[in-house]
């Protein structure tokens, strides 16, 4: 599986406009003044600020008519992943050509009644049991009806480790081994199939039908007939940070700072299959920080800046 992270203008122009996207703006003001000191200047996106997180299982660059006929059922984007020398099978790094498939999408989105963001998450309906009429004729993508369920979820097994029999969840040290052909995976051991949704979708399955079946009398060959809603998360307590309030342990609460949001627990089987039981977005990106250590507003993406070249 691959994944991908990008945001709309109007997150992008704020990034670039306080000079945050590099570790040197993140230390500093406009005007260069450390951001500890110039309390005034904090990390605060602004409504409209949308953010997003994509999940795409691989399909072949030159799919085979099977393949073809299933990926009718996906957005699909022609991409080069780029595989790093240490996650390569010759130990090379490498660029594979191949069609990607779109699995699972947060889209957070922050607005002025909300600023935790509002956090919603969709699926591509086959991901684990295709629509009734389809059952039988459409194989699941992460999970074999003839197998039983798998409790806890196992985690894959890189190439060359050794399973961990005390904690089987528990994450591996060792790079995970791309082929650099189909099936990509092979290389490792254990690649679990049998994935379940632990907690099942309510509130959102009538409104689902409902938007699949308007998609689809648009245009019966719509792409997007073929995704649900998992559902939408947001704070009950909006609270917004105040100018020169620091993390946790040097100012405002942990709890304060979440905002107490509903559900509790929310989890795209995709993205958080190993943690549905704990997954929670928007307490999750509590815990975003700049690279200077200070609030990054609910986002990672912060996180990710470089030093400036020299």
């Amino acid at each position: 599986m691959v994944m991908g992270l990008g945001m709309n203008k109007v997150m992008f122009d704020y990034i670039v406009r306080n000079n945050l996207y590099n570790r040197e703006g993140q230390r500093s003001d406009a005007n260069g003044k450390p951001l500890r000191v110039n309390q005034e200047k904090f990390v605060d996106f602004p409504a409209g600020s949308i953010e997003f997180k994509t999940a795409w299982r691989v399909f072949p660059a030159s799919p085979s008519p099977a393949d073809l006929e299933l990926m009718k059922r996906y957005f699909i984007s022609k991409s080069v992943v780029r595989i790093g020398a240490k996650n390569s099978e010759d130990g090379k790094e490498q660029k594979i050509m191949v069609n990607l498939g779109l699995v699972g999408m947060h889209i957070i989105q922050k607005t002025p009644g909300n600023p935790q963001w509002v956090w919603s998450t969709f699926e591509q309906v086959d991901n684990l049991e295709p629509p009734e009429r389809d059952r039988g004729k459409i194989k699941p993508t992460f999970q074999d009806p003839s197998q039983p369920p798998q409790d806890p979820i196992l985690t894959p097994v890189p190439k060359g480790a050794t399973p961990n029999t005390t904690d089987p969840t528990k994450p591996y040290m060792e790079p995970y081994i791309w082929a650099l052909t189909a099936p990509y995976a092979v290389p490792n051991a254990r690649i679990p199939t049998q994935v379940h949704r632990v907690t099942p979708i309510q509130e959102t399955a009538g409104v689902n039908e409902k938007w699949q079946e308007a998609l689809k009398a648009v245009n019966a060959d719509s792409r997007w007939q073929y995704y649900q809603q998992i559902s939408t998360q947001w704070p009950t307590k909006p609270y917004a940070r105040k100018p020169g309030e620091k993390p946790p342990a040097g100012g405002v609460s942990v709890a304060t700072y979440e905002g107490a949001p509903t559900p509790r627990i929310l989890a795209n089987v995709p993205m958080e299959v190993y943690n549905q039981k704990t997954s929670s977005c928007l307490v999750c990106h509590s815990k975003a920080f700049t690279t200077n250590g200070d609030y990054a507003d609910f986002s990672y993406v912060l996180q990710l800046a470089k030093p400036k070249k020299p």
